[in-house]
């Protein structure tokens, strides 16, 4: 008799008689195969009693009636047992496990649940994922929402110099990348062949210093404020004014200047400022005043070098009162690119604050 070329099914021949027979007999095998469920497949002995239909996969070193069937498909089927070859692919819920398995041509593998997928090597979603791409999706949009509240996108590196981005595609060519890129500042950089890039933006990791490296000169390099009062100590040892701070290039030339408020407890204390780089610049020029007495005298100092006040104020025209201060200066850097900060100083030995909201603001001009 003629079977079927996947399931084995019988075909019917040519003026066979009883026809019947050999249609109901495909009919109970297709029944039993299709959407496949097993009560086990940890049984090797049969069941003495078996309700009509019920399936078994065969397991290893089976007897009785089950004797050299290891392997296959056991179905109840009018008391007798009948044994079908499991093909390849075929996949089967086992009901004492609660899990799906799935035929390799050899053995019955574990198949994950829906609701517990995990450590699976790659997922595909509509597309191919690859080991490069181990998470894969093709599709107009994606979203990941809330649960309740908040929501973050994480994306971790392993160390500095390695980089951690989105990186931005025209037909699978890097055009734009933001994120950390070979160091821990944070860096939008753009490419028009996804081979050589340009920084467009650099974000200084410890001050947020903002830079344009490739941005025309003229245009603002930086602008930064200051966010909470900074005092020095009953001492002329400067302090930084975190946050006035700005990356620069190399063999560039800059103009800054900062406006905003200090005070002291006593009108005969004044203040410096100075310009503090850490590498190596060709010069550095700057200077300050704000006011000395209420007739409108001014005070101010001056500096020419990395983190040196070259003379400092004299006084002020109010203790413990806001007092404008104004100043600005001119970078010209050296053959590396490097980070400058603002930093203050008392006149004598007694403390002197820089109030919130200093403002800097940089220009590259070359």
């Amino acid at each position: 008799m003629s079977e079927t070329p996947l399931l084995g099914l019988p075909i019917l021949d040519a003026a066979q008689a009883q026809k019947h027979v050999t249609h109901n007999e495909a009919l109970l095998l297709l029944d039993a195969a299709v959407h496949l469920s097993v009560v086990s497949r940890a049984i090797a002995v049969p069941p003495p009693t078996p309700a009509e239909a019920e399936r078994y996969l065969v397991a290893a070193a089976p007897t009785g009636a089950w004797a050299g069937q290891a392997g296959k498909l056991a179905i109840a089927q009018a008391g007798a047992w009948v044994f079908v070859t499991p093909r390849t692919g075929w996949r089967a819920w086992i009901v004492d496990e609660e899990q799906f398995l799935i035929y390799d041509g050899a053995l019955w593998r574990g198949m994950p649940p829906p609701d517990e997928l995990a450590n699976l090597d790659l997922v595909g979603v509509n597309t191919t994922a690859d080991a490069g791409n181990r998470l894969a999706v093709s599709s107009p949009a994606v979203l990941f929402s809330h649960a309740g509240d908040d929501h973050r996108l994480k994306i971790n590196k392993q160390a500095g110099p390695n980089t951690a981005s989105l990186l931005y595609q025209t037909n699978f060519s890097g055009r734009a990348e933001m994120g950390l890129a070979g160091d821990d500042d944070f860096r939008l950089k753009v490419s028009a062949d996804g081979a050589t890039w340009n920084d467009a933006v650099v974000i200084d990791r410890a001050t947020g210093a903002v830079a344009f490296p490739n941005t025309a000169p003229g245009a603002y390099h930086a602008v930064a404020t200051l966010a909470d009062d900074v005092a020095t100590g009953a001492n002329v040892t400067p302090v930084s004014l975190t946050g006035l701070s700005f990356a620069f290039a190399a063999n560039a030339i800059y103009f800054f200047r900062w406006i905003g408020a200090t005070s002291a407890a006593a009108t005969t204390t004044g203040c410096g400022f100075q310009l503090d780089v850490d590498v190596a610049v060709t010069d550095i020029r700057m200077n300050f005043y704000h006011q000395l007495a209420n007739t409108g005298t001014l005070t101010g100092g001056s500096s020419q070098a990395d983190d040196v006040s070259l003379s400092v104020s004299s006084g002020i025209p109010v203790a413990n009162a806001e007092v404008p201060v104004t100043g600005r200066g001119m970078l010209r850097t050296g053959a590396s690119a490097g980070t400058a900060q603002l930093r203050l100083r008392s006149e004598v030995a007694a403390a002197v604050t820089a109030k919130a909201g200093m403002t800097l603001v940089v220009e590259r001009v070359a």
